[in-house]
């Protein structure tokens, strides 16, 4: 049988406690009973000073009197290493170390990235404008140069005596189509350009420059040709309504007399308004005047013929009835001239319009 040797005492287990109990020795300092020792240092190291402050008295007791309460308090406040901090005292290096803004850092790369786009978009845009305009204007221009035939046919028509009322007739939508798409034309040529940035590069639409001022040019030409065939319209369909009466008699009783100064009166006042009407054009001068001298001599021309009928002298009612319609003819004769030429100047400004709108379409920026 094996005997076990002595065991090692454990901590605290080696007496000394029952000796701290008896008072034989002095007990071991705790972590609290330190705290309270060095508090009590504090203490007692506060009244010290209070005193020699002059704060606080002592009596007979021990016990502290205070005498100046705002010293005392001062006095004896406990302190510590960051009594005096204040937040301006930090470090400089401190400071600066601020959190990182990441806003500010967004907004920066949003402003460079549309910067970026604008400078690649913003030219394309007008370049993609500058093609727009191009193909309208291209359009606009065929348009334009597919109504000349209709208006070909129109000043043929026009031009041509034997021309029936409804053939005349549709001189007028064609001269209109005519007038509407050459208007067009020169609205289109002075409208504006589309404004762009100081910065961006204005080149595909001044390009464009001189494709308009051929526009503007074909346009006025269109707008002369129309109002030159709407001023033969008028001669066409207003000379033959000029002195528009019945079969002269060299006879008649006086009902009948009566009844043709009426009507001869009516005449008279018809021709000399539409005489009035008739619109200037050098190639219609010489019509305009034989009508309105023969609308003159109407005025006193009816009173002698009225007054043959009634007098019963045929013979000079004869001759005044042949001498209305020599008149007649010679503003017929003459206006009929003069559309024959209206019709070969036109149809000649018709094929050089043709040709400059083709050379036009032809230059258009692509």
């Amino acid at each position: 049988m094996t005997t076990e040797g002595p065991r090692p005492d454990l901590p605290g287990n080696d007496g000394r406690w029952f000796l701290e109990l008896t008072g034989t020795v002095d007990s071991e300092p705790t972590s609290t009973s330190s705290f309270a020792t060095l508090e009590n240092l504090d203490l007692q190291a506060g009244v010290a000073a209070a005193v020699a402050a002059g704060a606080a008295d002592v009596d007979e007791t021990g016990e502290m009197e205070i005498t100046d309460a705002a010293d005392a308090t001062a006095v004896l406040a406990p302190s510590g290493p960051l009594d005096d901090w204040e937040p301006d005292s930090l470090s400089r290096t401190l400071l600066r170390r601020r959190p990182f803004r990441w806003t500010v850092v967004g907004l920066t790369l949003l402003i460079v990235l549309a910067v970026v786009a604008a400078i690649l978009w913003l030219p394309r845009a007008v370049e993609n404008q500058a093609t727009t305009l191009a193909t309208s204007y291209r359009s606009a221009l065929t348009d334009y140069r597919n109504t000349l035939p209709k208006t070909q046919g129109a000043v043929i028509v026009l031009a041509d005596p034997e021309s029936t009322e409804g053939e005349i007739a549709g001189v007028i939508p064609a001269t209109a189509d005519l007038q509407g798409h050459a208007n067009a034309i020169s609205a289109m040529a002075t409208e504006p350009l589309p404004a762009t940035l100081s910065l961006v590069p204005r080149e595909p639409l001044e390009a464009l420059e001189p494709t308009r001022s051929n526009m503007l040019v074909l346009g006025g030409t269109g707008e002369d040709i129309a109002a030159r065939m709407g001023r033969g319209y008028i001669y066409r369909t207003t000379v033959p309504e000029l002195f528009s009466m019945p079969n002269l008699a060299v006879e008649a009783d006086t009902s009948t007399i009566n009844q043709l100064s009426v009507d001869l009166a009516t005449i008279l006042a018809d021709t000399s308004s539409l005489t009035s009407d008739l619109p200037e054009d050098p190639l219609f001068t010489s019509v305009k005047a034989a009508a309105s001298e023969a609308a003159e001599r109407f005025a006193e021309w009816q009173l002698e013929y009225l007054e043959a009928l009634r007098a019963g002298d045929s013979d000079a009612a004869a001759a005044l009835s042949s001498e209305l319609a020599d008149a007649r003819d010679t503003i017929e004769r003459a206006n009929a001239v003069a559309l024959v030429t209206l019709g070969e100047e036109v149809n000649a400004e018709i094929v050089l319009l043709a040709g400059d709108i083709e050379a036009t379409i032809a230059s258009v920026p692509k």
